[in-house]
């Protein structure tokens, strides 16, 4: 689909992988449905939004769109505040839904509004990550017993129902860190490292099943 939002600036990922980007020229307010779910809202349940947003201050704003299971043709909208603010970097906001608990999210969204100039010219917004947060710490332990061996960093594999996959990240020479790969494993292959001559620290980090990130394990 054709929509000559061609010409946006490439910032990547929030975290490996890629992220999702919005631009073009913001004339009306635009919803974009983003996931079909079945989750239970709790008085302790938060949404939180990563974003970052490289163009120019504006005035516009980002709301996080939910449809609730018991009303299926209605749209909740929450504004996040800040949202027509450029930012340096990625950001996280955090919204409360304690006032829709014990209800159950059908649908989950944002839109996207230019509330105070029409049009905005040359809108981006890049999603990072979107984590929905029942309250509870499910922040998995450190790492342990993290090492290289040849060439493979090896570490000791903590249950899949406390870790959902491990991230490795190497700090170069010259001061640029690098994701070296992620995986649910107890090793990891090192393919290359930008061939790097001097020695390099390396990271691990375990990632719970609702996202949080342990404290990072360091070896060289």
């Amino acid at each position: 689909y054709y929509t000559g939002a061609l010409d946006y600036k490439k910032i990547g990922a929030y975290n490996g992988g890629s992220s999702l980007v919005v631009a073009g020229d913001l004339e009306a307010e635009n919803l974009v449905r983003l996931y079909k779910t079945e989750l239970d809202v709790t008085a302790a349940s938060k949404m939180q939004i990563t974003y970052q947003k490289p163009s120019a201050s504006d005035g516009s704003e980002m709301k996080l769109a939910l449809i609730f299971k018991d009303a299926p043709e209605k749209v909740e909208y929450i504004a996040i505040p800040g949202t027509g603010t450029k930012t340096n970097g990625w950001k996280t906001a955090t919204v409360d839904l304690s006032k829709y608990a014990d209800r159950q999210i059908a649908t989950i969204g944002l839109a996207f509004t230019p509330k105070q100039q029409i049009p905005v010219e040359n809108y981006q917004m890049n999603i990072g990550e979107i984590r929905l947060t029942d309250g509870t710490n499910h922040t998995p332990a450190q790492p342990t017993g993290f090492k290289v061996s040849k060439a493979y960093a090896t570490w000791n594999l903590d249950s899949f129902d406390a870790v959902d996959k491990y991230e490795i990240y190497a700090t170069l020479s010259n001061g640029k860190k690098v994701m070296v790969g992620t995986n649910y494993d107890s090793i990891h292959y090192i393919k290359s490292l930008e061939n790097e001559k001097n020695n390099v620290k390396l990271e691990l980090v375990a990632i719970g099943k609702d996202g949080s990130r342990s404290t990072v394990a360091v070896t060289n």
